[in-house]
């Protein structure tokens, strides 16, 4: 037990001697244990005050919605009985008779108030007034029929008789109180003419009725609430010193919703029928505040405790993980000074704490593996390149074209047109061959290096065969190595047309693009030859299939992977075929 202790003393006095130690166990103790605990407590506070707000106004949201419907459908039985009388056929034809005496207006009233009556009495609490002309003996009954310039002085009618887009719904206002009802108007049209208004109707419903749906919730310490029509217009508040237009239509841009202004909450929800707007102040402290403390004050020691485990937890782990690896990183730096990795002098090697000189060696390990790698690449690079040139330049023509240019000269001070015209395209090909030192070309120059080429095997074979190149104008400026095409060209004439007595050669050269590849066909009406030995010849190299060989080889490199190159052979001719995908 006392060699233990003394053990465990032992290593503690070197971790404390250690100056880098004693940062760790103060940044292990500061980052594991006492930023977690703090962030951990703000945090849980914090999430808990916005969980607590968040479901208050969620729960506000959903019961101004129920409210809202319920109000809604009040609202919406007003307008069905205000259209249900303004739409009665009869009521329309006895307003709309004209030149009538007094006995007839009274008949004509009793039985449109008993029409009333019987709409009305389906819905109780509602009341019905008709503005009618004044010409009517009844306009002056004032219970169920009111003089029609009544009704103009009160609203702003166009001189169509239609109504302003917001005077269907109408909150009639007291004086420093609440609104003493709610009326929907509805125009009542001519029987004899539908574009006519001849009255006007008006259901009033008491507003007594209406604000027991909407005090029914308690979303504060007080029942405040608004109602607001679409443009914003405070119709009525409940509280006495924010009865101006407070709200803007971009904070009731939705159809319900909880939105902040300034220090409060409001939520909100639009009736269906009247588009008016009942907007509640919501007291997100009113609510949840004990529930709140309770969960802070739990949530604290919770934490505390768990701080004091994780600060025991976390010296015993740092002690042993710090031992553990002290071991590792030093059997490290020991390989490395003995393999003379690092630069500096024994000396200093001493005054270098083992970790930072591990991190210093290992960057240099890391410098010249990357050093390496390049080296290694362009090497690769510098080899394909080598093999490029030296399978492209197996034969310089160079001073061939230097010595034909001088026999052309010679051929055209004798007069030898002939000669002069062969020795042309001659060295029209050896240019084509030197191209300025280009590696690579275009289709179109490839097509024309085959072109003079033929033309002079025709000239040197007294016109034995006949030749075509057809080509795609997409694909002219298509760039492939130099010599990929004429020399299956030169292998068509040579072994085939050549080769054959029976009727006159042909050669034809097709070039064509399609989707995502560039094929060029080579065909020939010659002798023909074995397609077997021909492709194994093309692919190992040979006395038979040299020139392929060259080609299958220079398009590998310039692609960077295998072209294709096939081969058919039949009694109707000689076809070969090469596939780019460029």
């Amino acid at each position: 037990m006392k060699r233990k202790k003394r053990k465990l003393k032992s290593f503690l006095s070197r971790v404390y001697q250690n100056n880098s130690m004693k940062m760790q166990f103060v940044l292990v103790y500061s980052l594991f244990v006492l930023v977690p605990t703090l962030a951990a407590l703000l945090l849980m506070s914090r999430t808990a005050n916005e969980k607590i707000q968040d479901v208050t106004l969620q729960t506000a949201e959903e019961m101004v919605s129920q409210i809202s419907s319920n109000a809604s459908f009040q609202f919406q039985q007003m307008a069905n009985i205000s259209l249900t009388i303004s739409t009665n056929s009869n009521v329309r034809e006895l307003l709309s008779r004209q030149n009538t005496d007094i006995y007839t207006d009274y008949c004509d009233a009793k039985k449109m108030q008993m029409i009333m009556e019987e709409i009305i009495n389906i819905s109780q609490g509602l009341e019905a007034k008709l503005y009618v002309d004044s010409k009517k003996s009844y306009s002056s009954q004032r219970v169920y029929f009111h003089n029609i310039e009544t009704f103009y002085e009160m609203y702003d009618v166009a001189e169509d008789g239609s109504l302003p887009s917001q005077l269907s719904w109408v909150c009639n206002q007291t004086d420093g109180g609440p609104p003493s009802s709610i009326s929907y108007i509805s125009p009542v049209y001519s029987s004899n003419d539908i574009t006519q208004v001849i009255a006007y109707l008006k259901v009033d419903m008491k507003y007594s009725d209406i604000e027991k749906l909407f005090t029914n919730i308690s979303l504060s310490n007080t029942f405040d609430y608004f109602l607001v029509d679409h443009t914003g217009k405070t119709l009525y508040s409940s509280v006495e010193d924010q009865r101006e237009n407070i709200f803007t239509t971009d904070e009731l841009r939705q159809k319900q919703g909880v939105f902040q202004k300034g220090n409060a909450y409001y939520a909100y929800s639009q009736m269906d029928s009247s588009r008016w707007f009942i907007v509640y102040l919501v007291d997100v402290n009113a609510l949840g505040t004990d529930t709140t403390s309770s969960f802070l004050t739990t949530t604290i020691l919770i934490i505390t405790l768990f701080a004091v485990f994780f600060l025991v937890m976390v010296l015993c782990l740092v002690l042993i993980v710090t031992h553990h690896y002290d071991r590792k990183i030093q059997a490290i730096t020991d390989s490395l000074d003995a393999h003379n990795v690092s630069d500096l002098e024994p000396n200093l090697r001493k005054r270098v704490n083992n970790l930072d000189f591990l991190t210093a060696n290992v960057n240099r390990l890391m410098l010249k593996v990357k050093d390496m790698t390049e080296q290694s690449v362009q090497r690769e690079i510098n080899e394909k390149k080598a093999e490029l040139k030296a399978l492209q330049f197996q034969i310089n023509p160079h001073f061939l074209y230097n010595a034909l240019d001088t026999i052309n000269w010679a051929a055209i001070k004798r007069g030898d047109m002939v000669a002069n015209r062969q020795i042309g395209l001659l060295a029209q090909y050896f240019r084509l061959v030197l191209n300025n030192g280009n590696i690579n070309i275009h289709m179109s120059e490839e097509l024309e290096f085959c072109r003079v080429y033929l033309q002079i095997q025709n000239e040197i074979n007294a016109g034995k065969f006949t030749f075509e190149i057809n080509t795609d104008e997409l694909i002219r400026d298509i760039t492939l190595p130099k010599m990929s095409i004429q020399p299956i060209v030169e292998n068509a004439l040579i072994h085939g047309v050549l080769k054959q007595r029976n009727h006159k050669g042909k050669i034809l050269v097709l070039a064509q693009q399609t989707e995502t590849t560039t094929r060029v066909k080579v065909w020939d009406n010659g002798v023909g030859f074995d397609v077997q030995r021909l492709q194994e010849s093309m692919l190992q190299g040979g006395k038979d299939g040299f020139g392929l060989h060259n080609i299958y080889e220079r398009l590998k490199l310039f692609l960077g992977t295998d072209p294709v190159l096939h081969f058919r052979s039949d009694e109707a001719g000689t076809e070969v075929e090469i596939t780019l995908e460029l």
